[in-house]
């Protein structure tokens, strides 16, 4: 059909050049000046070239935006959606798909009431041609398969093309070419293939262009257009099984959209919606790029059966997928978060971060959203029901509420924050013998540039500080990373780093605390400390298509503690196509979540992964290692696997929902411990104590006698029911009636 389609003339029938896309925004413009505004957003290749060089002259294209809106020239207090055309060059129909929806709401306006409620609340952005050059290349059918852009990567200054494939020394494939985890899967580093992904992440003046356009403003969603295969695809995608934060919504506006697309020359059968990476996994994308950056719902469309439809076809191909587009816009009017956040005294926009529960504290992170500067407006895109959301701002007394979001209308919430006044703020870092930590690093997320460190007496002093909700990191090598939010509204305030981790596996004495399929092993090739570290493959390169697992034999029991901190050193050498080791967590031994990802090489680095969400919870973490059929490397070494937790914020003896109380002396404690029970009832049915340690095993138990109810102090002298002394570390004391928890401690054990 492509050939079919191919003219003897150097040209492409139904399908705009260059000039004609610009020519007929100019038009538009001029037809409609309430409505288009045209911009110049960026040079392509060929522009930058043609200025020293005589062979790009017919290349001099700039990249065009549009934007769409009532009142259009002024700077209105607006979301704004996307829509983008021809990352790659072989893929024209893009182009037109851009003009449709272009078309259809300028004339429309004032007509529809969808498409007038649209323009009046938004701003709708097109970038009908992001790759002119590659544009250029396909239409003159200098090489009808080519999908790159026109980088001179050989440096000959002209074009190398095979002229039949695709295939040439020259171009990168621009939907490879962005920041988002960038290089690895299902692109290469060799530049003569059509997905070759440049030789950086954001290396091309194109994917430059569309992301400063947005990272200008607030959008909420948008649609890159491609062909073919009749899909809506929604992030993630560089990575097999990944779930995105938004994943729920990302999928059901994906299959509201599939919804409306009827497939080519069909009566009853739609696009289908899936996850990126379940087409394939792609690294460097566009999607994954706007998403996990600028938290806007990012789509593709994969248009058509093929790449360049026959121009008879394009009607009917455009006007459907036409209804998909008009269902993505008219999402900014149902189950949203919006308003104003201003100062309670002066009225003036400020830039608080929205911060809502179960996303914005997920520990795979979800990009900062903050309400525009300029109007204080924000957007935030939610699940129908019940949320609590926090309004922070240094300098500002936090405000929290919860709101409901609805299936059908926008949830309007205004906020006045009231300011604060600046005090003399001194910090104090110590550890968990109250002995003060010096040189520890305390970084504020609402400043992350600035970097404290305390003296040798553990101080720091902010002589300007403004009281407010304040998240923190303290790190310090060889001590927990205390991850913090909290008000800070008193002129001191004291921090607490932990240097005993409760679990810590150097791996000297085997895999006894793991559980693995596979080939997992120790390995003495290399170890951060010591002689030995956690590997895949033991005996040398990793085998392909690995899938195998390292878990940690029991659960981490994560109740009664507070700032819980995973860390270890990690290694990897790991084939550069689509190779992994994903650290994971499950809550029940069945269902894994990605925590983070290792890919491509890196040398002996320390990572640090805050488990503060899942406190009160039992948890399960394990490695899980990934190889395809193709290239292989060394594998990953693990080392020094530690888990620390700090001290609840609330006294150690405080009691539990019940006047029995339970303390702990001396902690920390070497040789002896003596656990004093006050207010144990004689009727009580079994009243007995338990000691666990972190991944909750029972260490120690004790009934109690009728000595032990009456006040005297139950010792323990720091040895397991088998007589084993216990390593140093914290342990959780509970006392119960019965399977009733009715007080908790903890103690510090000090060898």
């Amino acid at each position: 059909q492509l050939l079919a389609n191919l003219a003897p003339q150097r040209d492409i029938p139904g399908y705009r050049d260059y000039n004609q896309v610009v020519s007929d925004l100019q038009q538009l413009q001029a037809q409609y000046p309430y409505l288009v505004q045209v911009h110049n957003i960026g040079d392509s290749w060929g522009k930058i070239y043609s200025v020293d060089y005589p062979f790009y002259a017919n290349y001099n294209h700039s990249i065009w935006a549009v934007k769409v809106s009532a009142n259009v020239t002024e700077s209105m207090d607006k979301s704004a959606f996307y829509f983008v055309g021809e990352h790659h060059a072989r893929e024209p129909i893009s182009t037109e798909m851009c003009f449709t929806i272009l078309e259809h709401l300028v004339e429309n306006y004032g007509i529809h009431p969808d498409v007038t409620t649209i323009l009046d609340e938004s701003e709708v952005w097109i970038v009908p041609l992001l790759n002119p050059n590659g544009h250029k290349v396909v239409l003159d059918q200098q090489d009808i398969w080519w999908r790159k852009n026109m980088r001179d990567n050989n440096g000959n200054h002209g074009f190398d093309t095979d002229y039949a494939s695709g295939m040439g020394a020259d171009g990168v494939d621009l939907n490879r070419n962005y920041g988002y985890r960038w290089g690895y899967s299902n692109t290469t580093d060799l530049q003569y293939w059509p997905s070759y992904h440049g030789p950086g992440p954001f290396s091309e003046p194109e994917t430059q262009a569309l992301a400063n356009l947005l990272s200008s403003r607030r959008f909420l969603a948008g649609i890159s257009y491609h062909t073919h295969g009749q899909y809506v695809l929604y992030p993630f995608g560089y990575l097999m099984n990944l779930v995105a934060p938004d994943n729920y919504e990302l999928r059901t506006l994906a299959q509201e959209i599939a919804g409306q697309i009827l497939k080519h020359n069909s009566t009853n059968q739609y696009y289908d919606a899936m996850p990126s990476w379940q087409l394939y996994p792609v690294s460097g994308s566009s999607d994954d790029w706007i998403y996990g950056v600028t938290g806007a719902f990012a789509y593709t469309v994969e248009m058509a059966t093929t790449f360049i439809p026959h121009f008879y076809d394009i009607p009917q191909i455009t006007a459907q997928n036409l209804n998909g587009a008009m269902m993505l816009l008219k999402r900014g009017q149902k189950k949203m978060l919006t308003g104003h956040v201003t100062d309670a005294i002066t009225g003036q926009p400020l830039p608080a971060r929205i911060w809502v529960q179960d996303y914005d504290d997920l520990p795979q992170g979800y990009p900062a959203l903050y309400a525009n500067a300029s109007f204080g407006t924000y957007y935030r895109l939610l699940p129908e029901g019940q949320h609590l959301v926090r309004y922070v701002l240094p300098g500002y007394q936090t405000q929290s509420r919860v709101v409901t979001i609805l299936p059908d209308a926008v949830t309007v919430e205004d906020i006045q924050l009231e300011p604060t006044y600046p005090i003399a703020l001194q910090i104090t870092i110590v550890d968990v013998l109250d002995q003060p930590v010096a040189d520890a690093s305390l970084i504020f997320e609402s400043d992350p540039q600035h970097v404290y460190l305390s003296n040798g007496d553990g101080l720091i002093v902010i002589p300007e500080f403004y009281p407010g909700e304040y998240s923190v990191t303290i790190t310090k090598l060889g001590f927990s990373t205390l991850r913090y939010t909290r008000q800070i509204d008193t002129p001191n305030i004291l921090f607490r780093l932990n240097k005993y981790a409760e679990l810590n596996d150097g791996f000297e004495s085997g895999m006894g605390l793991w559980i693995t399929t596979g080939n997992w092993g120790t390995s003495s090739l290399y170890a951060s400390e010591g002689s030995h570290s956690l590997t895949d493959s033991p005996n040398g390169n990793y085998a392909p298509n690995v899938n195998s697992w390292c878990k940690l034999a029991d659960p981490l029991l994560l109740d009664g503690v507070d700032n819980v901190d995973l860390q270890f050193y990690i290694r990897h050498d790991l084939a550069q196509d689509i190779d992994h080791c994903h650290l994971q967590y499950s809550f029940d031994d069945q269902n894994w979540i990605i925590l983070d990802t290792f890919m491509e090489f890196s040398d002996w680095s320390l990572k640090s992964y805050s488990l503060n969400k899942f406190i009160g919870s039992i948890l399960y973490l394990r490695f899980l290692f990934y190889s395809d059929g193709n290239l292989n490397g060394d594998g990953v070494y693990i080392d020094d696997f530690r888990v620390y937790t700090g001290f609840a914020s609330t006294p150690a003896d405080t009691p539990v929902a019940t006047p029995t109380s339970l303390n702990v002396y001396p902690n920390p404690f070497g040789k002896m411990a003596y656990l004093n029970i006050r207010g144990i009832k004689p009727e009580m049915a079994n009243p007995r104590l338990v000691i666990h340690n972190l991944r909750g095993q029972r260490v120690w138990e004790k009934e109690l006698q009728r000595d032990d109810i009456s006040g005297q102090p139950v010792p323990w002298d720091g040895r397991d029911m088998r007589g084993n002394s216990v390593a140093s570390g914290i342990y959780l004391v509970k006392l119960y009636d019965g399977r009733r928890v009715l007080a908790s401690s903890k103690i510090l054990r000090m060898k």
